[in-house]
């Protein structure tokens, strides 16, 4: 009889060697020689498109460039790209990116100069970024929802101006309904404030609910009301959604479990093969590979069944109709004076 701990001991190695597969990243392949050549190429005809004017057609070729090497000088050249077509905040964004670079002992000494004209560039582009302070009056204490060109800013960043790049620029500010805009027209190195107030707006919309003092509305005493029904429940609740990832992620592990196993038996079995084994017969040297590969085999065959369970199980879970629409409820029906209890 085979020692249990051994069995385990594998099972545990098995499994490990499963869940590094889901942990690994490959790491990012060095440029060959063809990218570089292919970049170079590349570089050469952004910066003649540049040269001419056509900053957006260089701006293509130096990002097709970077994405090859990522060097100091294609991004650097995606930046003054950038800082041509009036993008200053990507620009300063592209050009800190440069500088952050890691730069080896042997670095070439093209890039050394790459990141001294980076560091030029990003001060030249720093000075020119607009800065726009935006104030929101009128709100005080109530859940206010800023957008600039459409994007999200926080209340809590108002703090301090935001940097934008120079241009016509949409400011909006929204609370329960009420709302208010500006436009700001941002010169390079302008420092602008909008002011956005929303006491008029908040004072012109409608309230949300009827005032106390309004009369409520009656029903005639001879109409009859309608009939009141609650809602019914949905088909599929939410709640079963943990489940059916639990499921999955069951299959999915015992899935990799099983094949890594697998494969670990059959390569134990091939040593027992060139060890001397023939026709289920092994010399005591192959004893240890025919163990290891049954072990294997063991523990494959566990993990793919309980990947049948998970998945099995994911799919029930899902599959199984939740509470009855169509259950029946009480409900009262107001007919003249009087209160008959119905079901519907």
């Amino acid at each position: 009889m085979r020692p249990v701990r051994r069995s385990y001991r594998m099972a545990v190695i098995a499994l490990g060697a499963a869940l590094a597969l889901f942990e690994t990243t490959p790491a990012a392949a060095e440029p060959t020689a063809a990218d570089r050549a292919t970049a170079r190429a590349m570089l050469d005809d952004g910066y003649a498109l540049l040269s001419k004017g056509d900053a957006e057609a260089a701006l293509k070729r130096f990002i097709g460039a970077d994405a090859l090497v990522g060097a100091p000088s294609t991004k650097l050249a995606v930046a003054r790209a950038q800082f041509a077509l009036g993008q200053l905040v990507e620009a300063h964004d592209t050009l800190t990116a440069t500088l952050r670079l890691p730069a080896p002992a042997d670095e070439p000494v093209a890039f050394k100069r790459a990141r001294a004209d980076a560091a030029e560039l990003l001060a030249q582009t720093t000075a020119r970024i607009p800065e726009l302070t935006i104030s929101i009056v009128g709100a005080e204490g109530q859940p206010v929802i800023v957008r600039v060109d459409d994007a999200i800013v926080p209340v809590e960043a108002l703090v301090a101006p935001r940097r934008l790049n120079p241009g016509r620029h949409t400011i909006e500010a929204s609370v329960d309904g009420a709302k208010v805009s500006a436009v700001a027209e941002l010169a390079e190195a302008e420092k602008a404030t909008v002011t956005l107030d929303l006491t008029t707006a908040i004072a012109s919309t409608p309230a949300a609910s009827t005032s106390p003092d309004a009369p409520a509305a009656s029903t005639p005493p001879d109409a009859p009301a309608a009939p009141r029904r609650e809602a019914a429940p949905s088909a599929r609740s939410d709640d079963r959604l943990p489940w059916v990832f639990a499921g999955l992620g069951v299959a999915v592990v015992g899935a990799a479990v099983g094949t890594t196993a697998g494969f670990v038996a059959l390569g134990r079995k091939a040593d027992a093969e060139a060890n001397g084994c023939v026709d289920n017969r092994c010399p005591p040297s192959a004893h240890a590979d025919v163990d290891a590969a049954k072990d294997m085999a063991t523990v494959s065959t566990i993990a793919f069944v309980a990947a049948g369970i998970g998945l099995a199980a994911a799919a029930v879970t899902w599959l199984l109709p939740g509470p009855s629409a169509s259950a029946a409820r009480s409900a009262p029906v107001r007919i003249g004076v009087g209160v008959v209890e119905g079901r519907f």
